[in-house]
């Protein structure tokens, strides 16, 4: 019976591999996902290491003095965690965090923020351990151009001189540092050597173009090449009216200007203050050849370029010179009431170029007779300015020439405190013996010294 029974055969094992095909898929895509994020990292990394942003930032860190004054020992290596580019074609602002691995072992994070002015990355930022309690805000390249061009704007070329090592020593494009070193040598006489460097990067900029044709412009100018300015500048309103750049460059370069300070380095790249400026110094070339009429047309084109730029620094200085133009026609009526204009202007701030105005206003009045206006125009510019010698001479020599009671004893105080302010103190104290001698006092002169 037992035979009988029937032995059960092992039913055949069906297999499915649904859920190992899905898995190996999913592995597989993210294996594959995981190596095209690394490829991509890669290739983004490759594509920053070779953008001017980059460039910038490293020769930044390897060589910047003022870096390598605030760390601990040399760097031994460095690597960038992460870059951030905000801009739309050319132009824009860009940072790069750094890690700095030092040869004494310690690691020093870095951040680095950079903006394109013109043709040229600057470091406009750079901080040591960003956002911790002992942050180091470091020098910026920006700054010490800034602090240059303060210096070339008070004619202080020792002082901007001695701040070129630095500058070097951050800036990567050598056209920046050439142009600038050009700005400084033609402030100090030397503008064959600056004519030559301006000559030999003109070519090469794009952005830049119209701030190096404005300094051959200036140079030409000193150099008491008129013809050549006019022809310079010729070159220079055809660039910007034919246009290297469209109204879209315009407006992307407006923004970048309108996102940092106005300062005297940031100014010599702005294309309508460049035009204005233009104008300007085409309005003083035509005074220098005598030619008024075109003198005074420039002056205004120049004026109203300026106020429409927001420049109160050239549309006072516009003001200013029509004024001159106006005295120097001999239109007196015209003369004054420009000078009138310069005095009322709030935004005007020079307190030296105000003092001149009411020197020139009191001549204007002594040659119509209007003695009382004429002596307050003298007293009032001496006043505002008492350390420019030419104003303090001027109304002396009126008040000695006029003869009036009281004259001589004002003009007396005002010789003496020349003495006593140190401008130019041997002429000042040949005018007081003069006025002594004429009072009667001249046993009195002794007193000078």
């Amino acid at each position: 019976m037992a035979n009988d029974v029937k032995k059960e055969e092992p039913q055949p094992k069906i297999k499915t591999y649904g859920f190992e095909l899905v898995l190996m898929a999913v592995v597989g895509f993210l294996a594959i996902l995981l190596t095209t994020i690394m490829a991509y990292q890669l290739f983004i990394k490759a594509r920053v290491k070779n953008s001017p942003e980059y460039k910038t930032a490293t020769y930044y860190v390897t060589h910047s003095l003022s870096l390598k004054n605030q760390l601990l020992s040399p760097i031994d290596r460095l690597e960038f965690d992460d870059i951030h580019v905000v801009r739309e074609g050319e132009f824009g602002r860009s940072s790069v965090d750094f890690k700095l691995h030092l040869k004494s072992g310690v690691i020093e994070d870095l951040s680095i923020v950079m903006v394109k002015i013109a043709d040229y990355w600057l470091v406009v930022d750079a901080r040591l351990q960003p956002g911790a309690i002992r942050q180091i805000n470091l020098s910026s390249t920006y700054s010490k151009v800034v602090q240059f061009f303060t210096y070339l704007h008070y004619q202080d070329t020792k002082s901007a001189r001695s701040l070129l090592e630095f500058i070097k020593s951050e800036v990567m494009d050598l056209k920046f540092y050439d142009f600038i070193v050009a700005k400084l040598h033609g402030l100090e006489g030397d503008s064959t050597y600056a004519t030559q460097v301006l000559r030999d990067i003109a070519d090469q900029t794009r952005y830049s173009k119209l701030a190096v044709l404005y300094e051959q412009a200036e140079l030409n100018f000193y150099d008491r090449k008129y013809e050549d300015v006019h022809q310079k500048l010729d070159e220079l309103f055809l660039t910007y009216e034919n246009s290297l750049f469209d109204e879209k460059e315009k407006g992307l370069l407006a923004q970048i200007f309108k996102n940092l300070p106005s300062d005297p380095f940031t100014s010599i790249f702005k294309q309508d203050l460049i035009v204005a400026q233009s104008h300007l110094l085409r309005s003083r070339t035509y005074v220098m050849q005598r030619n008024y009429n075109l003198a005074r047309q420039s002056v205004e084109t120049g004026i109203a370029l300026a106020k429409k730029a927001k420049s109160s620094k050239d549309y006072s200085f516009g003001l200013y010179f029509k004024a001159l133009i106006y005295y120097d026609m001999q239109d007196w009526k015209a003369a004054e009431q420009a000078f009138n204009e310069v005095i009322n202007d709030s935004s005007n701030l020079n307190l030296s170029q105000k003092a001149k105005c009411y020197y020139y206003k009191g001549h204007i009045a002594d040659k119509f007779k209007r003695v009382q206006d004429a002596l307050d125009y003298f007293e009032t510019a001496v006043t505002l300015n008492p350390f420019d010698p030419n104003i303090r001479k001027g109304a002396i020599r009126y008040l000695m020439s006029r003869g009036l009671v009281g004259d001589l004893e004002i003009a007396l105080g005002m010789a003496l405190r020349g003495i006593q302010y140190n401008v130019t103190p041997s002429d000042f104290k040949s005018l007081a013996s003069q006025i002594y001698a004429r009072l009667g006092l001249g046993d009195k002169a002794h007193l000078i010294d």
